[in-house]
């Protein structure tokens, strides 16, 4: 068990070799194995990104995730997502990703495949069923510049110090300056125009590269 305040980052490496197409942020919480599954029956361990609630017990991801960022303050869901997205944007900027927020219970790995391939057709926009989001990295990030601009503005600094010495700090730093921010109620919700509304839950599998 890993618990939200004892080890800030726990997470592998990657290199240009193991850096396919798909990416998958989850937030781990207490109760979401079924969700981690379908999760790791869309993208292996190695490219899933647990972020987890602070003051909370995270479920056994040994296994499940082979990256996880244990939040230092309670920030809202959007800072977590957004810390995330500026790591997989250090590694592999040219990432799809898809984000399983802690209501997505029951989402099944063909509706995170159908996402995903309604999120190829628009590019530049971010598909988005229910509690789960998916586009691009880049779409994602234009997301996030749209509905909070001043946070997007101070991730983008970040990026470049991903895996460097000063990384911790300048975490450390947005979680003090910055305000509660909530992925679907502040980001998505003032970006309605960089979001594919899908009404009705995919049920197919795709057939592309990364799956």
């Amino acid at each position: 068990m890993l618990a939200a305040g004892s080890s800030r980052w726990s997470r592998a490496q990657p290199t240009e070799h193991d850096l396919p197409v798909d990416w998958v942020i989850v937030h781990a919480v207490e109760g979401c194995a079924q969700t981690l599954e379908a999760c790791n029956a869309f993208a292996p361990p190695s490219r899933t990104f647990a972020v987890v609630p602070p003051f909370s017990v995270a479920p056994d991801l040994r296994g499940r995730a082979d990256h996880v960022f244990c939040q230092p303050a309670p920030r809202g869901t959007g800072l977590g997502v957004y810390v995330a997205l500026a790591m997989i944007r250090r590694w592999q900027p040219g990432a799809f990703v898809t984000v399983v927020s802690p209501a997505a219970v029951g989402t099944s790995a063909v509706e995170l495949h159908g996402l995903r391939t309604i999120a190829a057709r628009s590019a530049d926009r971010v598909a988005v069923l229910d509690h789960v989001a998916c586009g691009t990295l880049e779409a994602l990030w234009e997301l996030g510049r749209r509905g909070e601009p001043g946070l997007l503005d101070i991730l983008d600094s970040l990026v470049p110090l991903v895996g460097t010495r000063d990384e911790d700090e300048a975490i450390d730093y947005i979680y003090r300056a910055y305000l509660p921010v909530n992925f679907a109620d502040d980001i998505v919700r003032r970006a309605a125009d960089r979001v594919v509304p899908v009404t009705r839950r995919p049920a197919f599998r795709p057939q592309h590269a990364g799956a």
